[in-house]
Protein backbone atom coordinates (compact mmCIF):
# COMPACT_ATOMS: atom_id res chain seq x y z
CA UNK A 1 0.00 0.00 0.00
CA UNK A 2 2.81 2.39 0.84
CA UNK A 3 4.50 1.73 -2.50
CA UNK A 4 1.23 2.31 -4.35
CA UNK A 5 0.64 5.61 -2.55
CA UNK A 6 4.18 6.78 -3.26
CA UNK A 7 3.83 5.89 -6.94
CA UNK A 8 0.42 7.53 -7.32
CA UNK A 9 1.53 10.65 -5.49
CA UNK A 10 4.76 10.82 -7.50
CA UNK A 11 3.03 10.77 -10.87
CA UNK A 12 0.43 13.25 -9.66
CA UNK A 13 3.05 15.57 -8.16
CA UNK A 14 5.09 15.54 -11.34
CA UNK A 15 2.04 16.34 -13.49
CA UNK A 16 0.64 19.09 -11.26
CA UNK A 17 4.09 20.63 -10.80
CA UNK A 18 4.61 20.62 -14.57
CA UNK A 19 1.40 22.59 -15.17
CA UNK A 20 1.88 24.88 -12.17
CA UNK A 21 -1.16 23.72 -10.18
CA UNK A 22 -0.22 24.36 -6.56
CA UNK A 23 -3.32 23.11 -4.68
CA UNK A 24 -3.43 19.68 -6.40
CA UNK A 25 0.34 19.41 -5.91
CA UNK A 26 -0.14 19.97 -2.18
CA UNK A 27 -2.82 17.25 -2.06
CA UNK A 28 -0.52 14.85 -3.92
CA UNK A 29 2.21 15.45 -1.32
CA UNK A 30 -0.30 14.66 1.45
CA UNK A 31 -1.02 11.34 -0.28
CA UNK A 32 2.73 10.65 -0.36
CA UNK A 33 2.84 11.43 3.37
CA UNK A 34 0.26 8.71 3.94
CA UNK A 35 2.57 6.22 2.26
CA UNK A 36 5.43 7.37 4.46
CA UNK A 37 3.41 6.86 7.67
CA UNK A 38 2.35 3.35 6.59
CA UNK A 39 5.92 2.34 5.85
CA UNK A 40 7.33 3.96 9.00
CA UNK A 41 4.90 2.42 11.48
CA UNK A 42 5.08 -1.04 9.88
CA UNK A 43 8.88 -1.00 10.04
CA UNK A 44 8.99 0.19 13.65
CA UNK A 45 6.58 -2.53 14.74
CA UNK A 46 8.65 -5.21 13.01
CA UNK A 47 11.99 -4.04 14.39
CA UNK A 48 10.50 -3.52 17.86
CA UNK A 49 10.12 -7.27 18.30
CA UNK A 50 13.88 -7.81 18.67
CA UNK A 51 15.24 -8.22 22.19
CA UNK A 52 17.88 -5.51 21.69
CA UNK A 53 15.22 -3.09 20.51
CA UNK A 54 17.26 0.07 21.23
CA UNK A 55 19.73 -1.05 18.57
CA UNK A 56 17.25 -2.59 16.12
CA UNK A 57 14.76 0.29 16.13
CA UNK A 58 17.56 2.85 15.88
CA UNK A 59 18.89 0.91 12.89
CA UNK A 60 15.54 1.17 11.12
CA UNK A 61 15.17 4.84 12.10
CA UNK A 62 18.55 5.51 10.45
CA UNK A 63 17.13 4.69 7.02
CA UNK A 64 15.13 7.94 7.03
CA UNK A 65 17.99 10.46 7.28
CA UNK A 66 20.03 8.45 4.78
CA UNK A 67 17.18 8.94 2.29
CA UNK A 68 17.03 12.64 3.19
CA UNK A 69 20.73 12.98 2.45
CA UNK A 70 20.48 11.23 -0.91
CA UNK A 71 17.47 13.33 -1.88
CA UNK A 72 18.96 16.66 -0.85
CA UNK A 73 22.23 15.88 -2.57
CA UNK A 74 20.80 14.61 -5.86
CA UNK A 75 17.51 16.54 -6.23
CA UNK A 76 19.20 19.83 -7.20
CA UNK A 77 21.23 17.97 -9.83
CA UNK A 78 18.07 16.33 -11.21
CA UNK A 79 16.28 19.67 -11.20
CA UNK A 80 19.07 21.34 -13.16
CA UNK A 81 19.30 18.51 -15.70
CA UNK A 82 15.69 17.43 -16.14
CA UNK A 83 13.49 20.14 -14.65
CA UNK A 84 12.51 20.83 -11.07
CA UNK A 85 9.51 18.47 -11.15
CA UNK A 86 11.56 15.41 -12.19
CA UNK A 87 12.43 14.25 -8.62
CA UNK A 88 8.71 13.60 -8.03
CA UNK A 89 8.95 10.76 -10.57
CA UNK A 90 12.47 9.49 -9.90
CA UNK A 91 12.36 8.79 -6.18
CA UNK A 92 9.03 6.88 -6.03
CA UNK A 93 10.41 4.65 -8.80
CA UNK A 94 13.08 3.49 -6.33
CA UNK A 95 10.27 1.95 -4.24
CA UNK A 96 9.13 -0.48 -6.93
CA UNK A 97 11.75 -3.22 -6.53
CA UNK A 98 11.70 -3.38 -2.71
CA UNK A 99 7.91 -3.14 -2.73
CA UNK A 100 7.53 -6.08 -5.11
CA UNK A 101 10.16 -8.01 -3.16
CA UNK A 102 8.18 -7.66 0.06
CA UNK A 103 5.01 -8.80 -1.68
CA UNK A 104 6.75 -12.00 -2.73
CA UNK A 105 8.31 -12.62 0.70
CA UNK A 106 6.72 -14.79 3.38
CA UNK A 107 6.49 -12.68 6.53
CA UNK A 108 6.17 -14.56 9.86
CA UNK A 109 3.18 -13.78 12.05
CA UNK A 110 3.68 -10.92 14.46
CA UNK A 111 4.29 -11.86 18.07
CA UNK A 112 2.06 -9.04 19.25
CA UNK A 113 -1.23 -10.12 20.88
CA UNK A 114 -4.66 -9.13 19.65
CA UNK A 115 -5.19 -5.50 18.74
CA UNK A 116 -7.03 -3.55 21.46
CA UNK A 117 -10.52 -2.22 20.86
CA UNK A 118 -10.80 1.36 19.64
CA UNK A 119 -12.50 2.48 22.85
CA UNK A 120 -9.46 1.25 24.84
CA UNK A 121 -6.88 3.34 23.02
CA UNK A 122 -7.76 6.40 25.11
CA UNK A 123 -5.70 4.78 27.89
CA UNK A 124 -2.59 5.98 26.10
CA UNK A 125 -3.55 9.55 26.98
CA UNK A 126 -3.40 8.64 30.68
CA UNK A 127 0.11 7.18 30.41
CA UNK A 128 2.33 9.98 31.76
CA UNK A 129 5.75 8.53 30.81
CA UNK A 130 4.52 7.77 27.28
CA UNK A 131 3.22 11.33 26.89
CA UNK A 132 6.61 12.69 28.01
CA UNK A 133 8.35 10.55 25.39
CA UNK A 134 5.85 11.74 22.76
CA UNK A 135 6.55 15.40 23.53
CA UNK A 136 10.30 14.70 23.41
CA UNK A 137 9.73 13.17 19.99
CA UNK A 138 7.84 16.30 18.97
CA UNK A 139 10.80 18.46 20.03
CA UNK A 140 13.41 16.25 18.32
CA UNK A 141 11.55 16.13 15.03
CA UNK A 142 10.96 19.88 15.26
CA UNK A 143 14.68 20.56 15.66
CA UNK A 144 15.54 18.12 12.90
CA UNK A 145 13.12 19.62 10.39
CA UNK A 146 13.96 23.19 11.37
CA UNK A 147 17.60 22.72 10.40
CA UNK A 148 16.78 20.48 7.47
CA UNK A 149 14.25 22.82 5.85
CA UNK A 150 15.43 26.31 6.77
CA UNK A 151 19.20 26.04 6.69
CA UNK A 152 19.37 25.83 2.84
CA UNK A 153 17.34 29.04 2.56
CA UNK A 154 19.46 30.71 5.24
CA UNK A 155 22.70 29.73 3.50
CA UNK A 156 21.35 31.01 0.19
CA UNK A 157 19.78 34.33 1.20
CA UNK A 158 21.99 35.33 4.15
CA UNK A 159 25.39 33.86 3.34
CA UNK A 160 25.30 33.86 -0.47
CA UNK A 161 25.78 30.15 -1.14
CA UNK A 162 24.32 28.75 -4.37
CA UNK A 163 21.42 26.28 -4.33
CA UNK A 164 23.74 23.40 -5.25
CA UNK A 165 26.27 24.41 -2.56
CA UNK A 166 23.52 24.73 0.05
CA UNK A 167 22.06 21.35 -0.93
CA UNK A 168 25.45 19.66 -0.67
CA UNK A 169 26.15 21.25 2.72
CA UNK A 170 22.77 20.49 4.24
CA UNK A 171 22.86 16.91 2.91
CA UNK A 172 25.55 16.34 5.54
CA UNK A 173 22.96 16.93 8.27
CA UNK A 174 20.62 13.96 7.64
CA UNK A 175 23.55 11.82 6.47
CA UNK A 176 25.03 12.13 9.95
CA UNK A 177 21.65 11.10 11.30
CA UNK A 178 21.98 7.70 9.66
CA UNK A 179 25.09 7.11 11.74
CA UNK A 180 23.90 8.82 14.94
CA UNK A 181 20.55 6.98 15.14
CA UNK A 182 22.30 3.63 14.92
CA UNK A 183 25.06 4.60 17.34
CA UNK A 184 22.51 5.91 19.86
CA UNK A 185 21.01 2.45 20.19
CA UNK A 186 24.37 0.71 20.28
CA UNK A 187 25.71 3.10 22.95
CA UNK A 188 22.59 2.59 25.06
CA UNK A 189 22.74 -1.21 24.83
CA UNK A 190 26.51 -1.64 25.10
CA UNK A 191 27.73 1.19 27.36
CA UNK A 192 24.74 2.04 29.54
CA UNK A 193 23.17 -1.41 29.91
CA UNK A 194 20.05 -0.38 28.04
CA UNK A 195 19.69 3.03 29.76
CA UNK A 196 18.88 5.74 27.23
CA UNK A 197 18.24 8.80 29.42
CA UNK A 198 21.90 10.02 29.47
CA UNK A 199 21.92 9.99 25.66
CA UNK A 200 18.66 11.94 25.47
CA UNK A 201 19.99 14.52 27.92
CA UNK A 202 23.21 15.00 25.95
CA UNK A 203 21.27 15.30 22.70
CA UNK A 204 19.00 18.12 23.85
CA UNK A 205 21.44 19.90 26.15
CA UNK A 206 24.12 20.42 23.49
CA UNK A 207 21.79 20.96 20.51
CA UNK A 208 20.69 24.44 21.63
CA UNK A 209 24.16 26.07 21.59
CA UNK A 210 24.98 24.27 18.33
CA UNK A 211 21.89 25.65 16.58
CA UNK A 212 22.77 29.13 17.87
CA UNK A 213 26.26 28.83 16.37
CA UNK A 214 24.81 28.83 12.83
CA UNK A 215 24.15 32.56 13.31
CA UNK A 216 27.84 33.37 13.79
CA UNK A 217 29.65 30.79 11.62
CA UNK A 218 30.34 31.98 8.06
CA UNK A 219 33.22 29.95 6.61
CA UNK A 220 32.32 26.76 4.76
CA UNK A 221 34.86 24.62 6.63
CA UNK A 222 33.47 25.67 10.00
CA UNK A 223 29.90 25.25 8.75
CA UNK A 224 30.71 21.67 7.85
CA UNK A 225 32.08 21.01 11.33
CA UNK A 226 29.00 22.51 12.99
CA UNK A 227 26.70 20.58 10.65
CA UNK A 228 28.53 17.34 11.45
CA UNK A 229 28.22 17.75 15.21
CA UNK A 230 24.67 19.18 15.11
CA UNK A 231 23.45 16.53 12.69
CA UNK A 232 24.85 13.83 14.94
CA UNK A 233 23.51 15.10 18.27
CA UNK A 234 20.03 16.28 17.24
CA UNK A 235 19.24 12.89 15.72
CA UNK A 236 21.00 10.78 18.34
CA UNK A 237 17.80 10.31 20.32
CA UNK A 238 15.16 9.84 17.60
CA UNK A 239 15.44 6.08 17.31
CA UNK A 240 15.57 5.69 21.10
CA UNK A 241 12.12 7.17 21.73
CA UNK A 242 10.47 4.27 19.93
CA UNK A 243 12.44 1.71 21.94
CA UNK A 244 10.73 2.92 25.13
CA UNK A 245 7.23 2.11 23.87
CA UNK A 246 7.21 -1.68 24.53
CA UNK A 247 8.37 -0.94 28.10
CA UNK A 248 5.78 1.74 28.86
CA UNK A 249 2.55 0.15 27.62
CA UNK A 250 0.84 -3.22 27.71
CA UNK A 251 1.84 -5.52 24.84
CA UNK A 252 -1.63 -5.16 23.32
CA UNK A 253 -1.11 -1.41 22.92
CA UNK A 254 2.40 -1.37 21.44
CA UNK A 255 1.28 -0.88 17.82
CA UNK A 256 -1.16 1.88 18.74
CA UNK A 257 1.42 3.57 20.99
CA UNK A 258 4.05 3.56 18.24
CA UNK A 259 1.52 5.14 15.89
CA UNK A 260 0.66 7.69 18.60
CA UNK A 261 4.33 8.57 19.09
CA UNK A 262 4.83 8.85 15.32
CA UNK A 263 1.82 11.15 15.01
CA UNK A 264 2.98 13.47 17.80
CA UNK A 265 6.60 13.47 16.61
CA UNK A 266 5.78 14.06 12.95
CA UNK A 267 3.36 16.85 13.88
CA UNK A 268 6.47 18.66 15.09
CA UNK A 269 8.07 18.01 11.72
CA UNK A 270 4.95 19.48 10.09
CA UNK A 271 4.45 22.52 12.31
CA UNK A 272 8.00 23.75 12.86
CA UNK A 273 8.83 24.72 9.25
CA UNK A 274 5.51 26.62 9.14
CA UNK A 275 6.17 28.39 12.45
CA UNK A 276 9.70 29.26 11.29
CA UNK A 277 8.38 30.66 8.02
CA UNK A 278 5.89 32.88 9.87
CA UNK A 279 8.63 34.14 12.18
CA UNK A 280 10.98 34.89 9.29
CA UNK A 281 8.22 36.61 7.31
CA UNK A 282 6.93 38.66 10.23
CA UNK A 283 10.26 39.79 11.67
CA UNK A 284 12.15 39.75 8.34
CA UNK A 285 15.13 38.09 9.99
CA UNK A 286 16.30 34.57 10.77
CA UNK A 287 17.47 35.35 14.32
CA UNK A 288 13.98 34.98 15.84
CA UNK A 289 13.43 31.67 14.03
CA UNK A 290 16.72 30.33 15.36
CA UNK A 291 15.75 31.54 18.87
CA UNK A 292 12.58 29.45 18.54
CA UNK A 293 14.70 26.37 17.78
CA UNK A 294 16.95 27.10 20.77
CA UNK A 295 13.86 27.25 23.02
CA UNK A 296 12.80 23.86 21.66
CA UNK A 297 16.14 22.36 22.68
CA UNK A 298 15.76 23.86 26.17
CA UNK A 299 12.26 22.35 26.45
CA UNK A 300 13.63 18.95 25.45
CA UNK A 301 16.27 19.17 28.19
CA UNK A 302 13.60 19.94 30.81
CA UNK A 303 11.48 17.00 29.66
CA UNK A 304 14.39 14.57 29.96
CA UNK A 305 15.07 15.77 33.52
CA UNK A 306 11.38 15.14 34.35
CA UNK A 307 11.40 11.65 32.82
CA UNK A 308 11.98 8.68 35.12
CA UNK A 309 13.53 5.90 33.06
CA UNK A 310 12.81 3.12 35.52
Amino acid sequence: MATSLFGLAGVGSWYFASIGAYAPLLIARIVAGGGYILLWNAGLNAFGEFENRATSMSLFAASGPFGFAVGQLTAPLLAVGAGWSSPFLVYPALMIVPGLTLLSTTVPNSKNPDTPRFDEVHRLLANGPLLLICVMGFVSYSLYLFVNTWLPSYLDTELGYTVVQSGALVAVFPLLGAFSRVSGGVIADRLFGGRRRPILLCSFLVSGPLVASFLVVRRMALLLVVLFVTGYLIQLSIGLFYSYVPELVDARFVTAAIAFLSAIGLSGAFLTPIVASLLVQHFDRYTIAFAYAICLAALGTILVVMFNEH
